[in-house]
């Protein structure tokens, strides 16, 4: 598009990223920018830059700079491909807790009202994401009373939404606009929302702006997975590129290198790691003093395994409250299917919070398996491996599903640990897989 068509303040905000942070610059030339009135400030969705150009007219040029900035860090990070049935309004807000910290540690400052939270400033989108929906669950209970007030905002918030309503008649008018606090209230859980496009989206826009999801070829409103995928890689080539370039004039600040490295990184899938440890783990030892007999009628002699299962597994759950039944239903959904191939002799289910609450025991005629929540208060993991020695157990192996937020044992046990984690921390001992939602 002939640049001499946008707007002077949009035009202002992308020279300044061009003179002074060269790394955002080169990935919003990749973004086709659009004049958008009915818009409160600016949206993205991985193809498209739209914005408000009364809004951006209102904001200072390094704001307007930095808005830029956060909305093609949305795209580099994928955020655009990857709410999939998550709550349209939560999904925003976790994105701009995650972008708008790189974007300030970039020396970028960005408009008053737009969504930061500190302890969600190093997570994935989705782990964000998760957090969010978990406050607001153990919120909900104390919420009842005033949910006819709520509802009321929100009725309030999609009339000012309206198209006839929504393009500020002044300047000033659109900066209170953007500068408006925007709630994280989410639809149900399990309720399916339909994707945020084009000027139908807005409910979840803060003064930063917004990441809407990745339209469809062809009038589809939703972007097949093939298209997803296309996209998905000319982001990463574009961010690597952006990369190199900013790394080349010494113009990328460490901060910034750490979180884009971070997402450039190759993530294999959790299933399939804790596919290998139990793998590794149930490794039967090979005999020569009992040749295969499946081999035999061809002439081949060829050694046969010593045992044919694993042995007995524990499986640890923290019910300290930091696990979602998503996550718990997934896990278990897991382990039933790594079980049919390795055939532990028994499990152990044990669920902990700081003392352990419940024992459950599955052998393979009572498979499959189900975990169930309960519990509830601190965290601590010595408990876990305290029971197992008191029952003079020898477990193949141990699996803990936690945060890994909590009191680690002293001494690492002889068999073989793998953490489970929902977080990004590692594990004191043993091994880490992390079942983030964004690694699927």
């Amino acid at each position: 598009m002939d640049t001499n068509e946008q707007h002077p303040a949009f035009l202002r905000a992308r020279r300044s990223l061009i003179l002074d942070h060269p790394f955002f610059a080169s990935l919003v030339l990749y973004l086709e920018p659009k004049q958008d009135p009915s818009c409160k400030v600016a949206w993205v969705d991985g193809k498209t830059l739209g914005y408000n150009p009364t809004a951006f007219e209102a904001l200072a040029p390094k704001e307007a700079a930095g808005v830029l900035a956060k909305m093609v860090l949305h795209c580099a990070l994928e955020h655009h491909l990857r709410r999939e049935e998550r709550d349209d309004t939560v999904w925003k807000r976790a994105c701009d807790y995650v972008t708008s910290p790189i974007v300030r540690d970039s020396g970028l400052p960005l408009p008053q009202g737009t969504p930061e939270d500190a302890q969600h400033a190093k997570g994935f989108a989705e782990e964000v994401y998760r957090a969010l929906q978990e406050t607001q669950q153990k919120q909900q209970p104390n919420a009842s009373s005033s949910s006819s007030s709520s509802t009321g905002v929100g009725q309030k918030q999609q009339q000012n939404q309206s198209p006839s309503q929504t393009a500020p008649q002044t300047a000033q008018n659109a900066l209170q606009a953007a500068q408006a606090p925007s709630t994280s209230a989410g639809t149900p859980q399990g309720q399916k929302t339909a994707p945020a496009q084009g000027s139908q989206a807005g409910a979840g826009e803060s003064a930063g702006g917004e990441v809407r999801d990745m339209p469809g070829g062809e009038g589809q409103s939703t972007a097949s997975p093939a298209e997803q995928s296309a996209n998905g890689q000319e982001w990463k080539v574009a961010m690597q590129q952006a990369l190199n370039n900013a790394k080349s004039q010494g113009t990328l600040p460490a901060g910034l290198e750490r979180h884009i490295v971070k997402a450039l990184e190759p993530r294999t899938s959790w299933k399939e790691l804790m596919r290998r440890f139990f793998t590794a783990v149930a490794r039967d030892d090979l005999s020569w003093m009992r040749p295969n007999r499946r081999y035999m009628p061809q002439g081949v002699y060829l050694p046969s395994l010593r045992s044919e299962r694993m042995g007995e597994m524990v499986v640890a759950v923290d019910t300290s409250g930091s696990i979602g039944a998503h996550q718990l239903s997934q896990f278990a959904a897991e382990i039933n299917a790594i079980a049919e191939d390795v055939r532990p002799e028994r499990v152990h289910i044990v669920y902990c919070d700081a003392a352990v609450g419940k024992v459950e025991e599955y052998t393979e005629d009572d498979m499959p398996l189900k975990l169930t929540p309960c519990g509830g208060g601190g965290t601590a993991f010595a408990p876990v491996f305290d029971w197992v020695e008191q029952q003079g157990l020898e477990p193949a192996c141990l699996v803990y599903l936690t945060d890994m937020y909590g009191s680690f044992p002293k001494l690492e046990p002889s068999y073989p640990v793998l953490w489970a984690a929902t977080s990004d921390r590692e594990g004191p001992f043993g091994e880490t897989v992390h079942i983030t939602e964004n690694s699927k």
